[in-house]
């Protein structure tokens, strides 16, 4: 599935020119643990290190988020493979469209 990377809105890199954190948010702390988790392949680790940067999210609110989008697809039930998972964006259903398969003939029962 797709990876949850805070750096692009968070990181402190990202408050200047055109970056997207947009709330100008600096935290040398945060950006140690951003860091650390595009350095790690171990997605274990990776997990963690985000679940530490939510808890100092939570403690230094840069943000208050007042929206998240739900996004609702409908899929064929001959459409087998698709792995629902976190969306990031309306593309991101299409993460692994690669693993897809699609039944051709409806089956007939019998």
């Amino acid at each position: 599935g797709a990876d949850p990377d805070p750096y692009p809105a968070w990181h402190s890199s990202q408050a200047i020119g055109d970056g997207r954190n947009l709330a100008a948010y600096t935290s040398d702390e945060a950006d140690a643990i951003m860091e650390a988790a595009r350095q790690t392949t171990a997605l274990e680790a990776r997990r963690d290190l985000y679940v530490q940067f939510q808890e100092l999210f939570v403690q230094d609110i840069p943000s208050v988020p007042l929206y998240y989008p739900v996004y609702t697809y409908f899929v064929s039930s001959r459409v087998d493979g698709i792995e629902p998972g976190v969306l990031f964006t309306p593309a991101s259903r299409f993460a692994n469209v690669h693993e897809w398969t699609a039944s051709l003939m409806p089956d007939l029962g019998g």
